[in-house]
């Protein structure tokens, strides 16, 4: 990005920095595409990663077969260590492939917004995008779903990303009911959860900032706060309810298969 900004040239073309940029062809484009391919992979390797640590907590858990819970010692680290020791290439293969397909959306809006500034855009162009778009974000649905379900396998059985994500299809599709019934569950739970801590949450400033003067003294836009603190629990729930949504679509994998 650094580069990006020190060598590219610039047009006056609103605010926008795609349309603004004189010169596509200029090589020094190519460290920004490489910048943010390379922070695509790497986002997507991290969830990637969390996925895989979470659920083989999980799959530890369900298989522990010691009365004593002996496996059950620091799962996290365990989770982590088999991450890099033994399935590190599986995980970063399947983040490489959602990578590209963000990356490839990327490029299409690219070449969206520089269609929009030439003026060529007309009604029938336009459906074709918004079609486009649409099937772009339905594929980074797709692989999300099948990456997912992957790493769950991967961390249960051990096996390579590409059976991983085989298996999973064929165990997903076998059976259909079940998962959609724990999806529906797991989805409706997850909401109730997000609400229930965002509004406690907000609940809790607000009486908090309401009823102790040497707070309420100081605070001059207690409505500004409420949202603040409102929005900040509820990505916060987000992400505690993401590690109840891996747990329950592990745990019902290893039900299936055990």
């Amino acid at each position: 990005m650094v580069t990006l900004i020190g060598t590219a040239e610039f047009v006056v073309n609103g605010t926008d920095i795609f349309t603004s940029i004189k010169s596509y062809t200029s090589a020094s484009l190519g460290y920004f595409y490489y910048f943010v391919f390379a922070t695509l992979w790497s986002n997507a390797l991290l969830q990637a990663i969390t996925i895989f640590v979470i659920a083989s907590a999980c799959a530890v858990w369900y298989f522990s077969k010691s009365p004593n819970m002996q496996e059950l010692d620091s799962p996290v680290c365990s989770g982590f260590w088999m991450t890099f020791r033994y399935h590190f290439g599986s995980i970063a293969f399947g983040a490489f492939i959602l990578a590209l397909v963000q990356f490839i959306q990327f490029l299409f809006e690219l070449f969206n917004r520089q269609l929009e500034a030439s003026g060529a855009s007309n009604k029938c162009l336009e459906y074709l995008m918004n079609c486009i778009r649409c099937c772009l974000e339905c594929i980074k649905r797709i692989v999300e779903f099948i990456n997912k379900n992957a790493f769950i396998l991967i961390s249960i059985t051990g096996r390579n990303f590409c059976s991983s994500a085989g298996d999973a299809v064929s165990l997903i599709s076998s059976n259909p009911i079940r998962f959609s019934v724990v999806a529906i569950v797991g989805w409706l739970l997850a909401l109730v959860g997000k609400i229930l801590i965002a509004g406690l949450t907000t609940l809790l400033f607000y009486i908090f900032v309401t009823f102790v003067t040497s707070v309420n003294e100081n605070i001059q836009e207690p409505i500004l706060m409420l949202v603040l603190v409102g929005l900040s629990s509820f990505a916060i729930a987000t992400i505690f309810m993401s590690v109840f949504d891996v747990s329950v679509d592990t745990l019902l994998m290893c039900f299936l298969i055990d």
